[in-house]
C-alpha cells in the first residue's frame, strides 16, 4: 500500500550550513597527486634498489682486486637502504669492476633517484605554491553569509579576526593557529548535521506516494530564530530573588507534585540542583497538614502569611516562577514578571526590555556587518543587566553564550517518494527491534524487577518516590547491583551478564550475543523476543542511491521518536517566521481504560535551550522542575504513580492510578538525561524509552576503546551493512605514536610525504573522520559526551591534516577514525543535493497491533 494512512510520520531533515563544494577550496590537489605520484616511485624505486643489492652480492666475492670489496660492499648497502652511495663507492673503478649489465642496472637506479630528487623538489615548489593559493580560494567560501553567521554565533573573536582579513584585501593572512581554526569551522560546516548552530538548517520533509527518492527543496531561504541562553535567564532571576527579596512575596505557591505522603514518612524529590528523595517523619495529624497545604495552593507567599515559609524549606511547598516551559519567549515572560515591581525596578525592567528588542532586531539582520553591530548590542545590553544585578561574567561552559540562534528552512525542504523507500524503511524497523535488544539500560531493568520482587514480592503495587527512595538507600546486594548497571559508561559487559547469579540476565546476554554476531554478519535477526519494544524510535540516517535506483542508508543514531525533533522544528519554524507556536496534542478526559501503555514527557527545560520545544505527546509528568500549563488531566504527578513487575513482560512498569494506564517516560528534549536530576534519569532509564539507543556505531563498537587499541600499529574495524542498512563505518583504531608528526624543523612536502606513506600503510580513505582522546582518560559514553566529537580529515588539505596532528597531544592519546561515508566530495546520486543533510525518520520498534509476538503491559 502506497497510501498516506501507510507513511511513517513526516521526516524532520537537518542540512549543512554551506554546500560541500567548499571543501575544494581547503585542498592542494596538484601537490597531493604528486605526492602520490612520488610515493609510488619510491616504492618502484626502493624495490630496486634491493634487487640491485640483491643482483651485487654474488659479484662481491668474485671481484679481482680484493681493494674493491669494501667499495662495492658499500655501494650494495646502500642500494639496499636506498641512498645515494659514496663517491668511492661508485666511482670509474667500481664501476668497471662490475659486469656490464650489472653497471647499467646501478646506472638506471642512479638516474630514477635523480629524478625523484628532482619530483621531490618539484613537490615542495608546488606545495608552497598551491598553500599560498589556498588563501586566496578560501576567502570566497570564508566570506559567504551561511557560513559567517554560523561563525560568529559560535567564535566571535574568530569572526573578528576573519573581519579584518576579508577587510583588508592586500593585508596579511591570518597566522596558521587562525587559518587552521577556520578551516575546521569550515570543514564542519560542509560536512557536519550538529543541531547546534546556524551552520546547521533544520527543516521539514514530506512523504509522497509517488516521485523521486528524495527531492531537495529551495535551501537559500533560511529565517533564524535568535533566544537569549536559558542559563544566562536562570541566572538573571535567580539574582532578582536575591537582590529584590520583596519579588518573592509575588510568587505562587504550589505543592510539589513530587510528593508521596504515607502514614509513616512524607518522600519528596525538592526543587534543588542534583536533587535526591528526601524524606520527613509523617506528623500525627497528616491528612489535616496535607489538607491545609492544599489550600495554600495557588496562593502567593504575602497571601499564604509567613507561617508557609518552613513548609517551603522543607519541599513541600515551592515558590512558581512564572516561567512556562511552553512560553513563546522566555525573557518576555521574565520581564511581563517586573511590570507590577516598584519603581526601583524600572531600570532593570527597561535593560531586559531593550535585551529582547536587540535579540528581534538581530535575527532579522540583513548583512553580516548588521548581525556583526546587533550581536555586539545583544552582549552589551545582556551584561549591562547582569552588572546592575551584581552578576560576574559567567565561568560555566553552558552559561557563557549569550543566545542561541537556530536556523529553519522555510517551505518543505525534502520530499521523499515512499514506494522507494519501502525497503529500506522495514530494513529499519528490523535493526531498531535489534538494537533495542541492546538497550544498555535493559540490564538494569532486570535486575530491578528482581529486587522489587525480594523487597516486596511480586505482586506488590509501591508508590514510585517510595521505590526511588530505596533504591537509593536501600544497602542489599540486589539494590546495589542495579545501582551499578545504571552507572556511567555506554554498555554492560556481556561476559558479566552471561555470569550473572539471574536467570533474565543470563538469558539476555545469550540474546545480546546472537543479535550482535547477526548484525556483525550483516544480518537483520528474526525472531526477537523483545519483552517490551520501545514506542517509538528516531532513525538519523545519512541516504546514499543504491546500485538500484533506491536509497540505502547510513544509520547515525537511534534515539527515542514521539516527535522529538518534530516539536522542536515547530517551535523553531514559527518563531523564526513571526507566527504563534502550535499548541501540543489533546487527551480526553476519561478514566480507566486506555489501551496500552502512555508515553509521558519527563518534561522540564533545565536551563537548557536544547530542552525547548513544542509539546508532542499529550501528557507530561508534573514535578518541581516543570512548568507546565497542559490541563489537569494531562499532568501527572509523580507523586500519585506506582511501581509494579509488569507479568506481560517481566519489568518494572509505571501505572497512573487517576488515569488507569500504565505509563512509558519519555525525554522529548535534546539535553543528555545524564543531566536530569538523578531521580528523574532513573525513572526514565528504568521505566521508559531509550533516549539514545545507539550512537556513532555504538553498541556495536568494541570495548571501551581502551584495552582494544593497540600500543602501537593499527586495528582495523569493517563496515557493518545488514540489508539496506550501515551501521558502522570502516573504521581503525590506533594511538597517536603511530602517527608521523612534524619533527623539529621539517619541510612542509617531507612531513606530508611521511604523513601519506602512513595513510597508505594503514589503508585509510583520503576523507575521512577522527576522533581523539587523551592517554588515561576515562572511555567516554558516546551517548552523551559532547566532547567526542568527529573531526573531518582530508588529507590533500594542509589545514586540514594540521588541524588532525595537532590533537594529538602525546603518544598514548586514542585516534579513532571512521571512513567519510557518505564520501562529502563524491557526487551521491540523484536528488541528493549539494549539501550534506540527514533525514529523521521516527518508526514504530514493536510489531504492529495484534500481530503474533506483541507484548502488552498488564494493568492492575
Amino acid at each position: 500500500m502506497n497510501t498516506a494512512a501507510a507513511m511513517p510520520p513526516d521526516p524532520v531533515i537537518r542540512v549543512a550550513g554551506v554546500p560541500r563544494s567548499v571543501l575544494a577550496a581547503l585542498n592542494t590537489p596538484e601537490s597531493h597527486a604528486l605526492a602520490e605520484t612520488v610515493l609510488d616511485e619510491q616504492e618502484r624505486l626502493d624495490a630496486e634498489g634491493r634487487a640491485v643489492a640483491d643482483a651485487l652480492h654474488p659479484v662481491i666475492g668474485a671481484l679481482p682486486e680484493r681493494a674493491l670489496r669494501p667499495r662495492v660492499i658499500g655501494l650494495r648497502r646502500a642500494a639496499h637502504q636506498g641512498r645515494a652511495p659514496r663517491t668511492a663507492e661508485w666511482d670509474p673503478a667500481v664501476r668497471a669492476a662490475l659486469p656490464a649489465p650489472l653497471a647499467a642496472r646501478v646506472e638506471d637506479w642512479l638516474a630514477a633517484r635523480a629524478r625523484q630528487e628532482q619530483r621531490r623538489a618539484t613537490l615542495a615548489d608546488t606545495l608552497a605554491r598551491e598553500t599560498g593559493a589556498v588563501l586566496g580560494a578560501l576567502r570566497g567560501p570564508l566570506s559567504g553569509p551561511s557560513f559567517r553567521q554560523g561563525l560568529l554565533h559560535g567564535s566571535r573573536d574568530l569572526d573578528d579576526v576573519l573581519e579584518r582579513w576579508l577587510g583588508a584585501p592586500d593585508g596579511r593572512a591570518p597566522g596558521t593557529k587562525a587559518l587552521v581554526s577556520l578551516a575546521r569551522y569550515l570543514s564542519r560546516a560542509a560536512v557536519k548535521t550538529s543541531p547546534y548552530s546556524t551552520f546547521t538548517t533544520t527543516g521539514q520533509a514530506r512523504w509522497r506516494p509517488s516521485g523521486p527518492w528524495l527531492d531537495l527543496g529551495d535551501m537559500t531561504r533560511r529565517p533564524v530564530q535568535a533566544e537569549l541562553n536559558l542559563a544566562r535567564l536562570r541566572r538573571i532571576a535567580d539574582a532578582l530573588l536575591r537582590t529584590h527579596p520583596e519579588l518573592r512575596a509575588t510568587l505562587r505557591l504550589r505543592l510539589n507534585p513530587a510528593l508521596h505522603a504515607s502514614p509513616e514518612a512524607l518522600r519528596l524529590i525538592p526543587p534543588t540542583a542534583g536533587a535526591t528523595v528526601t524524606t520527613l517523619p509523617a506528623p500525627p495529624q497528616l491528612e489535616r497538614l496535607l489538607e491545609a497545604v492544599r489550600q495554600v495552593d495557588g496562593l502567593t507567599v504575602a497571601e499564604a502569611g509567613p507561617a508557609v515559609r518552613r513548609f517551603v524549606a522543607a519541599g513541600i511547598l515551592q515558590e512558581d516562577l512564572p516561567l512556562d516551559d511552553a512560553a513563546p519567549c522566555h525573557l518576555t515572560a521574565l520581564t511581563a514578571w517586573l511590570d507590577d515591581a516598584t519603581e526601583e525596578l524600572a531600570p532593570l525592567r527597561a535593560g531586559l526590555t531593550d535585551l529582547c528588542a536587540e535579540l528581534t532586531r538581530h535575527q532579522s539582520a540583513v548583512t553580516h556587518g548588521e548581525r556583526r553591530r546587533r550581536d555586539r548590542a545583544v552582549r552589551e545590553r545582556l551584561r549591562s543587566v547582569e552588572e546592575a544585578l551584581g552578576l560576574p561574567a559567567p565561568r560555566e561552559s553552558y552559561e557563557r553564550r549569550p543566545f542561541h540562534e537556530d536556523s529553519v528552512a522555510d517551505g518543505d525542504a525534502a520530499t521523499l517518494g515512499h514506494p522507494q523507500w519501502r525497503p529500506l524503511l522495514t530494513d529499519l524497523t528490523a535493526a531498531g527491534r535489534a538494537l533495542a535488544v541492546l538497550d544498555r539500560d535493559l540490564p538494569a531493568r532486570h535486575a530491578a524487577t528482581s529486587w522489587l520482587a525480594e523487597r516486596h514480592g511480586p505482586a506488590a503495587q509501591v508508590p514510585l518516590l517510595r521505590v526511588l527512595h530505596e533504591l537509593q538507600e536501600d544497602p542489599s546486594p540486589a539494590a546495589q547491583h542495579v545501582r551499578d548497571l545504571l552507572g556511567p559508561g555506554f554498555g554492560t559487559d556481556d561476559g558479566l551478564l552471561a555470569a550473572s547469579p539471574l536467570p533474565a540476565l543470563r538469558r539476555l546476554a545469550d540474546e545480546r550475543r546472537r543479535v550482535t554476531a547477526a548484525l556483525h554478519a550483516g544480518e537483520l535477526p528474526a525472531g526477537l523476543a523483545l519483552s517490551r519494544p520501545p514506542l517509538s524510535l528516531a532513525h538519523y540516517v545519512q541516504p546514499l542511491a543504491g546500485p538500484d535506483g533506491r536509497p540505502y542508508a547510513v544509520l547515525n543514531a537511534v534515539t527515542a521518536g514521539h516527535g522529538h525533533w518534530q516539536g522542536r522544528l515547530d517551535r523553531i519554524h514559527a518563531r523564526a517566521t513571526g507566527r504563534p507556536v502550535p499548541p501540543g496534542p489533546t487527551a480526553p478526559v476519561r478514566g480507566a481504560g486506555h489501551r496500552g501503555p502512555l508515553p509521558v514527557d519527563v518534561g522540564g527545560l533545565y536551563a537548557s535551550n536544547t530542552n525547548l520545544r513544542r509539546p508532542t505527546v499529550p501528557h507530561v509528568f508534573d514535578h518541581p522542575f516543570t512548568r507546565d500549563t497542559r490541563p489537569a488531566h494531562q499532568r501527572i504527578a509523580l507523586g500519585e504513580v506506582t511501581v509494579h513487575v509488569d507479568p506481560a513482560t517481566g519489568l518494572p512498569a509505571l501505572h497512573a492510578p487517576r488515569l488507569g494506564a500504565g505509563l512509558v517516560p519519555v525525554h522529548l528534549g535534546l539535553m543528555s538525561p545524564q543531566l536530569l536530576p538523578p531521580p528523574l534519569a532513573t525513572v526514565l532509564r528504568l521505566f521508559g524509552d531509550p533516549h539514545a539507543l545507539f550512537r556513532t556505531g555504538h553498541p556495536l563498537q568494541p570495548g571501551p576503546f581502551t584495552d582494544d587499541v593497540p600500543a602501537d600499529g593499527v586495528r582495523h574495524l569493517p563496515r557493518l551493512r545488514a540489508g539496506h542498512v550501515v551501521l558502522r563505518r570502516r573504521g581503525w583504531l590506533t594511538r597517536a605514536a603511530s602517527v608521523p608528526l612534524r619533527r623539529p624543523g621539517e619541510q612542509d612536502h617531507d612531513h606530508l610525504l611521511r604523513l601519506l606513506a602512513w595513510r597508505r600503510s594503514v589503508g585509510l580513505p583520503q576523507r575521512c573522520f577522527v576522533r581523539t582522546r587523551p592517554a588515561g582518560a576515562t572511555a567516554p559514553d558516546p551517548f552523551a559526551d559532547k566532547g567526542y566529537k568527529p573531526a573531518y580529515v582530508d588529507f590533500a588539505s594542509p589545514l586540514l591534516t594540521a588541524a588532525f596532528t595537532r590533537t594529538l597531544t602525546s603518544p598514548g592519546t586514542v585516534v579513532h577514525i571512521e571512513e567519510a561515508l557518505p564520501d562529502p566530495a563524491a557526487g551521491h546520486g540523484p536528488g541528493t543535493g549539494p549539501y550534506t543533510s540527514e533525514l529523521v525518520i521516527e518508526l514504530p520498534a514493536g510489531p504492529p497491533s495484534g500481530l503474533p509476538g506483541e507484548h502488552r503491559a498488564a494493568h492492575p
